[in-house]
């Protein structure tokens, strides 16, 4: 059966079963269907249905941060041929419904493609990648879910031709959504625009805090290659994890870290949805400690501890004010900025849509907004705390945000922006 949820006209964006766009609002707890109780698993998903979250990124066989479930089973045995153990997709199976009882769609990785041998199931022999692939897709089938086929992965080259190969065994003649979730800050799209099995492309900005790092989430691939090829939802699956250490400064990224990469992502490109994860949630930690396989992230805190980051409630107010808004019209839009900021980390990042009725901008930095040309009616709204305020242009033509913090400034015709 699938999701329900479908391609929009055009492309660029998900329909939902009734027709209406669906904007992808992901929690990441990859390893959470493999160790959380039932119990557990139900307060979590709560937790995250209340903040209005619409999709579940979560990982079905072992992997190289969980080698097995908490029961200690495994997915499958062997490199070649395989045995499944349907054991351990009865947890899964139980797991991934509890999402969809509480209203979110369960976006699944099939086969992990990084990590030691033994618990990376996309290391497996073409033939048996696609049995294992193939049995879990089937035997999810009645449940809402989309697919990504592979998680982590270099999809580049030779590898980018293997991941072809095994896409269309598994799909073809299968029905539902499938995505990639590709490495940190890399496009392996080019390859992909014609495979037609595949309908939305995942990319993740990752973890980094540098220079590069930052530029590339407003101006890397992902912001520029959409105009040129054939039209998919691109979505930003992996901002940087609040409470994880990042790559360069070995600092943990903050609420307003993600809040930066999460705005950049969504105006920076057509807007589909973004994903959100938090340090000790997305590898179910049950007590503080440094995750399987990931010795420079950081102590991890309890899964308990991570939900309550003040991210996810910040991704809920941003769920909020974008399904507020006709988002699925906005376009990225910079030649209306008449001045950009001096600093790479103060980068402005400007959506409009086609009809001009209304504007969103992201100034990370709490500097002055200049346009080119003065909308009817603009409120500035707070990222933190999900409340708007009245916008007025000072006396340099910009519009200047109440504080020296992130702002989001919502321009356009009166009926379409928030009242409060």
């Amino acid at each position: 059966m699938g999701s329900g949820l479908r391609l929009a006209p055009g492309g660029r964006y998900l329909l939902d079963e009734a027709g209406a766009p669906f904007f992808w609002l992901a929690d990441t707890p990859w390893s959470g269907p493999l160790l959380a109780s039932e119990e557990d698993w139900e307060q979590y998903l709560a937790d995250r249905q209340r903040k209005g979250f619409t999709v579940i990124h979560c990982v079905t066989t072992q992997w190289r941060a969980t080698p097995a479930s908490a029961e200690g089973e495994v997915a499958y045995e062997g490199s070649g041929p395989i045995r499944i153990n349907h054991r351990f997709f009865d947890r899964i199976e139980r797991r991934v419904r509890a999402i969809n009882d509480h209203g979110m769609v369960a976006a699944c990785v099939l086969l992990w493609d990084y990590g030691p041998p033994d618990r990376t199931p996309g290391e497996l022999p073409e033939r048996y990648a696609v049995e294992l692939a193939s049995y879990i897709v089937d035997r999810l089938r009645e449940l809402d879910t989309v697919w990504i086929l592979a998680g982590d992965g270099d999809y580049m080259g030779e590898r980018a031709r293997r991941w072809q190969r095994i896409g269309r065994q598994v799909f073809e003649g299968r029905d539902g959504l499938v995505a990639m979730h590709s490495n940190s800050m890399s496009w392996p799209y080019d390859a992909f625009e014609h495979e037609s099995w595949l309908h939305v492309w995942g990319y993740q900005s990752g973890h980094g805090d540098d220079e590069r790092t930052i530029r590339w989430i407003y101006s890397g691939p992902p912001t520029t290659r959409w105009r040129e090829l054939a039209p998919h939802p691109i979505i930003n699956l992996e901002p940087p994890y609040e409470g994880i250490r990042a790559y360069q400064s070995g600092r943990p990224h903050t609420d307003y870290n993600v809040r930066r990469a999460v705005w950049w992502s969504l105006l920076s490109l057509p807007p589909a949805g973004v994903g959100y994860g938090a340090h000790g949630l997305w590898s179910w930690e049950t007590e503080p400690r440094v995750p399987i396989e990931h010795p420079n992230a950081g102590v991890a805190p309890t899964w308990r501890e991570a939900m309550a980051l003040p991210g996810s409630a910040q991704m809920g107010h941003l769920g909020s004010l974008v399904r507020s808004l006709p988002w699925w019209e906005l376009r990225p839009a910079q030649e209306l900025l008449g001045r950009q900021s001096e600093r790479p980390a103060g980068h402005i990042a400007v959506a409009s849509a086609l009809d001009g009725g209304l504007l969103l901008a992201y100034t990370p930095l709490g500097e002055g907004i200049l346009l080119r040309h003065t909308p009817a009616t603009a409120r500035w709204f707070d990222p933190r705390h999900g409340t708007c305020l009245p916008a007025e242009v000072g006396p340099d033509g910009a519009y200047a945000p109440p504080t020296r913090e992130d702002w989001v400034l919502v321009a356009g015709d009166e009926a379409l922006l928030p009242k409060g």
